[in-house]
Parts: structure tokens; C-alpha cells; sequence
């Protein structure tokens, strides 16, 4: 199995952090701009893509995570699944909003009347 990650992704951290706990062989590859294109044309270049031995190529960070285990013999559990909710909803939310909000030239006395 080749995974191939774009450097400095929250969904990237997930799904790596997944194949080293479930156990899984992957070939890590790195996503360089310019460089090699997604394994498929739906997949977008920053997001984690996990193409299979028989060609199949899975590219939502959650399903890549749910897949490792799967594999491994566990079956999803609430825990599991809340998890990898809380990381998709949450923490990649607080990923870009945080360097949103510092990098937008807005001033607080500009909303006041």
C-alpha cells in the first residue's frame, strides 16, 4: 500500500498516526508541489490518498483511518468513530481558522459604530 501525505496536514498527522498504531505496510510518499500528480483525478493534492494493492484508491482521511483497522481485525467502535469526527470537525477547523484570522487585516475599532 503507497500513502502519500502533504507535509504539514492535520488529516496527514491522522492518517499516519493510524497506519503506525493499526500496524499497516505502507510506503510513505511525500506530495510536492509541482510534483507527482494524486493517484487518481477525485482525489485533491493536499489531501491523503492510500492506494491499494489492487489499484483502488481511498482518499477520505476517515475511511483511510477506518480501513487500517479494519484490516488489522477491528471493527469500528463509537469511540473510534467519535475520535475521527471530533479531528474532522474540530481540530482541521482550528487548523486554518487560526492563521485565517491572524493573517486578515481587520482591526476590532473598524466594527464599532
Amino acid at each position: 500500500m503507497r500513502l502519500r501525505v502533504a507535509a504539514g496536514s492535520p488529516a496527514a498527522l491522522k492518517v499516519v498516526a493510524a497506519a503506525h498504531c493499526a500496524g499497516a505496510p505502507v510506503q510513505l510518499c511525500w506530495a510536492e508541489p509541482g510534483g507527482e500528480p494524486p493517484p487518481s483525478p477525485l482525489c485533491p493534492p493536499w489531501a491523503p490518498a492510500l492506494q491499494l494493492e489492487s489499484g483502488a484508491v481511498l482518499f477520505s482521511p476517515n475511511a483511510i483511518c477506518q480501513y487500517f483497522f479494519l484490516r488489522r481485525g477491528e471493527q469500528p467502535t463509537d469511540l473510534t468513530t467519535q475520535w475521527l469526527e471530533w479531528e474532522a470537525t474540530e481540530l482541521q477547523v482550528r487548523s486554518w481558522v487560526v492563521p485565517l484570522f491572524l493573517c486578515t487585516p481587520w482591526h476590532p475599532g473598524e466594527l464599532q459604530g
